[in-house]
This record gives structure tokens, sequence and C-alpha cells, in this order.
């Protein structure tokens, strides 16, 4: 938290904060926190805290839940009874529950504490990172009608002479005068804009010229102001007048993807390849996981489907190659090297990557079960298909935990068509983005 000390933020988030940590430290009495001579602020003078819960589980080796229900809501005190209790020669670790890479960070806690309201696309345009933070706050005040000029000094109540000291014909300062209809506004819009390509700056012809616009005027200046956004992002002339024209060149365009043939083979000449994936049907919906174990020659050994529950997608993954793996324990199946199609997890295991903290528990598992190093490779889905073909069958099942599949008259029917293509190293078709 010393992040706070350096951060100018409002009292009441600040407060809201420190409650918040001084309550999940110390617990916190009806009466509210209290402080005294030696203890520290909030800490109850008449409950145990959630952090002796803790210590006491740690010692025992079991869970109180009639301590945790003091404590804990009962949705998060599911979740901690699910979780097995840490060895006493583990050390503690803090893990900042907000960010998926359990680091403490600022925004999330402010996030956290403040009442989100609807976003403004003009200020999230205002607070770009190269932008300096200066530039960005002055921006924030003209928008916002801040800026000390005469106009706005007068709804505050000062009622000054008001008389714009750039233009030479005398003119009220406002901010409309100052940042648009002035000689000088309009003189450096114009130098800027034809820099930038823009033959001139129009103001409101409705406002300041009292003209009736027309649709058919409005709708020519929106397709040429979408034609000039095209030109800019593709770096190509569009050359089209009408909007079905401009319709009919975008589904033209070059082509963005390329063919590239792909087949299953061993990770690892001469050895076991374990092969898996998870299967969600939403991020938060419900979830599977299979896999197949074969031999260098493209024979299963052994295959699972499994349905997960609900949990989020790229847990899923990582549950499914831990269920893998001990499958491959029981049977007692060595020397076996590990193909997943997730970039993302390989590099996790790999210590490439540090890996989110609601699979902690399941990656170290993981690396006690793969050893040390473990073989991990990442391979396209389209070069297994009988990892694919399981997809959606441990998700069909949710009244099986686990599905095993030792016997050919245990797979399903599209899982042997396509353990006899991999076994005869028949392609598959790989769509690849073109740069």
């Amino acid at each position: 938290m010393h992040l706070l000390s350096t951060a100018v933020i409002p009292k009441a988030v600040f407060r809201a904060i420190e409650r918040t940590c001084a309550n999940f430290l110390w617990g916190a009495s009806k009466e509210g926190s209290s402080s005294g001579p030696g203890r520290p602020c909030g800490f109850p003078s008449c409950r145990q805290s959630i952090v002796e819960a803790f210590i006491l589980a740690k010692r025992s080796g079991h869970w109180d839940a009639h301590l945790l229900a003091q404590f804990l809501p009962r949705d998060m005190m599911s979740f901690v009874l699910g979780k097995p209790v840490p060895t006493e020669h583990s050390t503690d670790e803090v893990v900042w529950m907000l960010e998926s890479f359990e680091k403490f960070s600022l925004a999330s806690a402010y996030h956290e504490v403040r009442h989100v309201g609807n976003a403004s696309v003009m200020l999230s345009r205002v607070w770009q990172r190269p932008t300096p933070v200066k530039v960005s706050f002055f921006m924030v005040q003209l928008l916002m009608g801040r800026l000390p000029l005469d106009d706005v000094l007068c709804t505050f109540g000062f009622h000054v002479p008001s008389k714009c000291v750039c233009c030479l014909s005398p003119a009220a300062e406002s901010i409309e005068h100052v940042f648009a209809t002035g000689k000088v506004a309009m003189a450096i819009w114009a130098f800027f804009g034809s820099l930038c390509g823009i033959s001139s700056i129009v103001p409101n012809r409705a406002v300041f010229e009292g003209i009736q616009p027309h649709p058919p005027s409005i709708c020519q200046d929106i397709f040429l102001e979408t034609t000039f956004l095209l030109e800019g992002q593709f770096k190509q002339y569009v050359g089209a007048w009408l909007f079905l024209q401009l319709c009919d060149w975008s589904s033209q365009s070059g082509q963005r993807f390329e063919i590239k043939l792909v087949c299953w083979e061993p990770a690892v000449m001469g050895a076991l390849t374990l092969n898996t994936d998870g299967c969600s049907r939403s991020n938060l919906g419900p979830c599977g996981g299979r896999g197949v174990l074969q031999d260098p020659s493209g024979c299963p050994l052994v295959g699972f489907s499994a349905f997960l529950e609900v949990t989020f997608s790229f847990q899923v993954e990582t549950l499914a190659l831990l269920m893998g793996l001990r499958i491959c324990v029981q049977k007692g199946f060595t020397n076996v090297s590990i193909q997943l199609d997730s970039l993302v997890l390989v590099g996790i295991l790999q210590l490439r990557l540090h890996y989110p903290w609601h699979i902690r528990l399941e990656v170290r598992q993981i690396w006690k079960l793969a050893g040390d190093p473990p073989r991990l490779f990442h391979y396209f889905r389209e070069a297994n298909k009988v990892t694919d073909t399981l997809a959606n069958v441990g998700v069909a099942h949710p009244h099986h935990a686990v599905k095993l599949y030792e016997h050919w008259n245990e797979w399903p029917r599209l899982a042997c068509g396509g353990i006899s293509l991999d076994s005869m190293g028949a392609p598959s078709v790989r769509r690849v983005r073109t740069p």
C-alpha cells in the first residue's frame, strides 16, 4: 500500500481503501474500528480476526467452517473451503485478487471502491499515455468549461470588463471566441489544418450563418469523412463516389488468409505424447476437458473427457492438462511429452510468463507431475483431430465427472476416424492470417 502515499486521490476514496484493508487484515467490530496504544488501527477488541482463522487452519490441517462463517460471505466461504490448507512448512504469500497476476495496483483498488458511472468517450480520448499530463488536464478544463476566462468567471459572480487581448477589434473573451471563432483561432486552425491535409475548418453553419442543413448534404459530408478515414487507415486510394461503391470496395480488399497443411506428429521421437485441451460454451458457461495419450505411431493408449462445471476458459486448459497427467500416473505411463495448443499456458509452464493467481495450485501440481524440466511443446489445434473431436463430449455428460476411453469400442465414432487419420499422417487445413 506504499503506492497510496505518493498518489493524490480524494480523501473519501483513500479512507474507503484503508477501511477495506483494515477489515480484511484485522477484522471489524459492530461498533466500528478502534485503536489504542500498542494496537493497530481497526484491530477488533472482542472478535478473532480472519488472519487468526487462517493461522489455526494452517496448524490443524483443516478449515474451521464455523469460524470462517463469522467473517466471510457465503460465496467466498465456499471458495476458501474448496482450496487445500497450506502446509506448515510452506511460506505465506499475499495475493491481490483484483488483479489476475496477483500484484497490487492502485488502479484496481480505486476501481473496487469507487462508484462506476457511464464512461465518457470524449474524456477517454483525452487521457492517453503519450499525451503530457498537463495537456490532459488543460483539455479537461476546456471541455468542462472550467478555464478562467471572462465568461466562466461571470458564472461565479466575478463581473469584469471583457475584451479579448488577441483581437484588434473589441470582442468578449469566451471559450468559443478564444478557441474557435476568433481571428487568431481561425488562423491557427487553418495553418495546422493545411499541414494535416484539411482544406479548412468549417464552423457550424446552422448556428453561425443561419443556413438550414439538408439531409443529402449531411450524408455527403459523412461519406467524405468515412472515405478519408479509410484511406488513412489502409494507406490506399478508395476511389468510391457512393456508399454502395464503398461497400463493394471493402468486399474486394486483398486476401487476408493463406492455407497451411498441418498434421499430427509425436512431440519427441520414441516417446509418448499427451495432447489435452479445454472446451467452454462461453467464458463463464459449462466447460469440459479432454485429452488423449498416443504412442509414437499415433495409436491411442488412453483418452478422457471430463465435465468441469462453470469456470474460466483459461482455467479449463490448465485443469485438463492436470487431469491428463494424473491419469498417466495412475495408468503407469512414463516418459510422456506434452503438446498444447495454448501458447500462453506453454509459456507459463516454461517459466517465460507469470501465471494468474487463480491457477497457482494447478500449475504447481503440473510441475510436480511433469518432471523438471517439463517437456512441453506447442501445436496447432487442427493437428490433433482426436482431442478436437472430444471437444463437446465432456460438456455433454455432466452426470459423469470423468470418462475414460481405454478400448477401441469405447471411443466415440468421430474420434475413431480422427485416430485413423493421425496414424496415416493425413494433414488438416489451417487458415493463417497474412500480414
